[in-house]
């Protein structure tokens, strides 16, 4: 009997080491592009694959499939818009043809290119914005996959907000130029970038680009987040009374709820890991309507640390947790927000003896933003890593 559970735990660690070979090598990786009307993709998806050519990044560019619909509907004398509101069922299978192409083009893409680190861009990932979530859930039924898996399949998604939010008096000129775009007005266009974003927020690699210092910054902000996998975060914690700090969290939190503003807000379970001489952190990440599961290594380069994250399964995360050697784990609650457009996020952990410790992390080293916020907060930059906080946390309970 020992010698059964013996080779039980031996094969349970060879699958592990197996499964973290595979994760080591090249795979390709998914990009997002989601947005507003007229918010910029058709240029971003230009320069990023001009940038590509230079930095000698392989990059596969998936077709825009929903325009094709919509224009082959108008070809035959149909309106989306009409049949939005007066043929319901002809629409949704519309909008069900629509992501069956986009999954289409996503998995064969990721087929033909394993073993290999391509980037995949997908210019639309979903079509929830355009449906009820109940037709939304019918129509990834339909087609054999769950609500979460549009989401799942993409390893980072870029947002570009629509100019019908930051510049509305644009609009009207830059919608003619896509006769595929039924958005009339701003004011409609702004509503399907609110409900664009809605659908994307909860992703946990989601930057949102928007050309707040200008439109060429925007993109190349969008281009580097497509192309590189440097780890550009920084970390503030709250420089004032303990007591003090929960308080103007919560107000802070309040008045983004107010602007509608709050994006997502999650409970993290993160561990760190040491298998056959690799350092690694796994994560659990439950959010309203869903878990997922990740692995992440990091390492260093000449500009600072590479991060590279897989979406894994259940089974794989579970797998890897077994077989390898915990350093330490923590579970954080997590609240992500925007200031200004930019993405921010708040961690909330709590240690055994009840303290509360509030960490900010932002992707813009500048701490400006925040500060200038109806509730200011008082932030200092931190270079404690959760990794040191989850091994204190083992330390403690050991």
């Amino acid at each position: 009997m020992e010698h059964t559970i013996g080779n039980e735990a031996e094969q349970k660690r060879f699958r592990a080491e197996q499964l973290l070979v595979r994760l080591l090598s090249p795979q390709p990786s998914v990009i997002g592009i989601e947005g507003g009307p007229c918010g910029g993709k058709s240029t971003v998806l230009e320069t990023i694959a001009e940038q590509a050519d230079r930095r000698g990044k392989k990059i596969v560019i998936l077709p825009e499939v929903a325009t094709k619909w919509i224009t082959s509907l108008s070809e035959r004398g149909h309106s989306i818009e009409w049949l939005a509101q007066y043929d319901r069922p002809a629409y949704l299978e519309v909008e069900r043809g629509i992501l069956g192409d986009i999954q289409h083009h996503i998995n064969g893409a990721i087929t033909e290119h394993s073993g290999t680190d391509t980037i995949i861009i997908t210019d639309r990932t979903t079509v929830a914005p355009y449906v009820t979530p109940e037709e939304f859930s019918d129509i990834c039924a339909s087609l054999g996959i769950s609500a979460d898996t549009p989401l799942m399949q993409i390893d980072k998604m870029i947002y570009l907000p629509s100019v019908a939010r930051l510049q509305p008096h644009l609009y009207k000129d830059l919608q003619s130029t896509n006769t595929a775009r039924f958005e009339d007005t701003a004011e409609a266009a702004k509503q399907t970038c609110e409900r664009t974003l809605a659908a994307v927020a909860t992703h946990p690699e989601l930057h949102i680009v928007a050309d707040r210092r200008g439109f060429d910054k925007k993109l190349s902000d969008a281009t580097n987040f497509a192309l590189e996998t440097d780890e550009i975060e920084q970390k503030w914690i709250v420089d004032m009374p303990e007591a003090e700090q929960g308080r103007a969290v919560d107000l802070l939190l309040s008045s983004k709820q107010r602007t509608g503003e709050l994006l997502s807000a999650a409970t993290i379970t993160q561990s760190y890991h040491t298998l056959d001489g690799v350092s690694f952190r796994l994560r659990k990440r439950e959010v309203e309507g869903g878990v997922s599961y990740s692995f992440t290594i990091k390492s260093r380069t000449d500009n600072g640390r590479k991060e590279t994250n897989r979406t894994i399964s259940e089974a794989e995360y579970t797998s890897l947790y077994q077989a390898s050697h915990c350093e330490g784990e923590l579970q954080k609650d997590r609240v992500t927000f925007l200031h200004s457009w930019q993405v921010w996020s708040v961690d909330r952990l709590q240690d055994d003896t009840g303290v509360v410790n509030w960490f900010f992390e932002t992707e813009v080293a500048d701490v400006h933003d925040l500060t200038e916020l109806e509730h200011p907060l008082p932030l200092v930059e931190t270079d404690l890593s959760m990794r040191q906080l989850a091994a204190e946390a083992g330390s403690q309970i050991s």
